[in-house]
């Protein structure tokens, strides 16, 4: 469908013959020439999109990373429906495959692939006329914009991605049906939260990017898409990220909790030491996600400014950000998120002295964790537990939790990160004091000798409810 033509021709013809040779043959018509084309009476001009300009695509700044598959499937889809409309929640990155696309198919469409930002447009009306303007057609004030983009594309081969048209949707699906209609050869790319939701519409959902699993190993998890994105913008801000295998868990799970591309400047700003930058950025994804009614990312980025939170050591921001956070994650199912912010929030309960609360948090935690068989989420709560759990009225019991997560770290090979090996260690500390060496180190012995199974019962006996999350 997408045949390559002459990207010079001009819709200027003395008659409808002169119009037919101008456009076989790419030839600029004398300036005197009036057209007969798609309607247009004698004598009236014709709206021209200049010669010269195959494109009109902004400048990438960024390399574009991973979406082979995704790429190959759109790029189908566009060679064979003339409407493609990719859907998928704010930053999920639907604008930048869409470029990727056209840019692909830019010596096959050789009249022209044209980009059009409709995310500044705030009144309907105008749509018509942003397109126009992007096109370079000379508007006749006396016509409307639709006829008169009717008339300069004509039969022409051209591509044009409609960017960001779910604010103006009602608007961009008339003028895509009308365009649809008028122009037989003219192709459309969107992007938007929505299907346009007219005739012969082909709507592609982008996913979000592939993700390591729990439990990969380094090397697994620096070949996934989306930390391979991380990784390439964290270099562009100048921060190297370690592969060992800690170093490339936390990088793994960043990439599995994040709502990818805008939280990820967030974590960049903190991995280079500015919390209070990382915690601005995070805001600002949040009110955007709001902004897109995406309750999943809502509460993921709710979840994340907690955390900035909490490493800040802003136990009243955080408890409220990741309160929030889990009542949106747990009425949408969100596991893998409810997992590792119910732990976040319980660290926030433990240290501002809810030592209840906190304990009831981290066996919700640890009662997911074993559903999901995550054995670094099952560590991370048994040393909650240890922590909170009884309100502290069984040493002999918290010791050996302290043992079961020790153990359970040094069979998976990793260990924890700073807060809470300083809040493990401060608690072993205490027991130790408390209890005398000898009998702290029988009980966390003990702790240490028990199965994973048997870990589980012994922390999770007092809470069956939250044991069969």
């Amino acid at each position: 469908m997408l045949a390559a033509r002459d990207a010079g021709q001009v819709l200027a013809a003395g008659d409808a013959g002169d119009a037919g040779q101008v456009l076989a043959a790419g030839a600029d018509p004398p300036a005197s020439v009036t057209a007969v084309a798609a309607g247009i009476e004698p004598g009236t001009a014709v709206p021209v999109i200049p010669r010269g300009l195959l494109n009109n695509f902004p400048a990438q700044v960024s390399s574009f990373i991973g979406r082979e598959a995704e790429l190959a499937e759109v790029s189908r889809l566009v060679t064979t429906c003339r409407l493609v409309t990719l859907t998928g929640s704010g930053g999920v990155g639907k604008t930048r495959l869409a470029l990727q696309v056209a840019a692909g198919l830019a010596d096959a469409v050789g009249e022209g692939v044209w980009f059009a930002d409709l995310a500044p447009v705030g009144d309907p009306d105008l749509v018509a006329a942003t397109l126009a303007h992007v096109l370079g057609i000379r508007q006749d004030p006396g016509r409307p914009v639709t006829g008169m983009l009717i008339d300069a594309v004509g039969e022409r081969r051209l591509l044009v991605v409609l960017d960001n048209c779910e604010h103006v949707i009602g608007a961009c699906a008339k003028l895509a049906d009308a365009l649809l209609r008028g122009c037989p050869n003219l192709a459309l790319l969107a992007t938007s939260r929505a299907p346009l939701g007219i005739d012969g519409e082909r709507v592609y959902r982008v996913p979000s990017m592939g993700t390591p699993a729990d439990g990969d190993d380094p090397g697994a998890i620096r070949a996934s898409e989306a930390v391979r994105l991380l990784e390439d913008r964290a270099a562009t801000q100048g921060v190297v990220l370690a592969w060992d295998e800690p170093a490339a868990e936390v990088v793994g799970r960043i990439c599995r909790l994040t709502g990818f591309l805008l939280s990820a400047r967030s974590f960049l700003t903190y991995a280079g030491g500015d919390p209070a930058a990382a915690a601005r950025d995070a805001a600002e994804s949040l009110r955007a996600f709001r902004q897109a009614g995406d309750r999943l990312q809502v509460g993921v980025m709710l979840g994340n400014l907690g955390s900035v939170d909490l490493s800040a050591g802003d136990l009243d921001a955080a408890r409220s950000h990741l309160a929030e956070a889990l009542g949106i994650l747990r009425a949408l199912n969100a596991r893998d998120a409810i997992v590792y912010h119910a732990f976040n929030l319980g660290l926030a309960e433990y240290l501002g002295g809810s030592l209840g609360a906190a304990e009831a948090l981290f066996a919700e935690s640890l009662g997911l964790a074993r559903r999901m068989g995550t054995q670094r989420h099952t560590a991370y709560a048994l040393i909650g537990l240890a922590l909170a759990g009884r309100g502290g009225t069984d040493p002999g019991w918290s010791a050996r939790l302290h043992g079961a997560a020790d153990q359970a770290l040094a069979d998976l090979g990793g260990s924890i990160e700073p807060l809470e090996q300083r809040l493990a260690d401060a608690g072993r500390e205490r027991l130790r004091a408390a209890m005398g060496a000898a009998a702290f180190e029988a009980e966390y012995a003990a702790g240490r000798a028990l199965t994973s199974e048997e870990s589980l019962v012994l922390a999770l006996g007092e809470f069956p409810a939250r044991a069969n999350l």
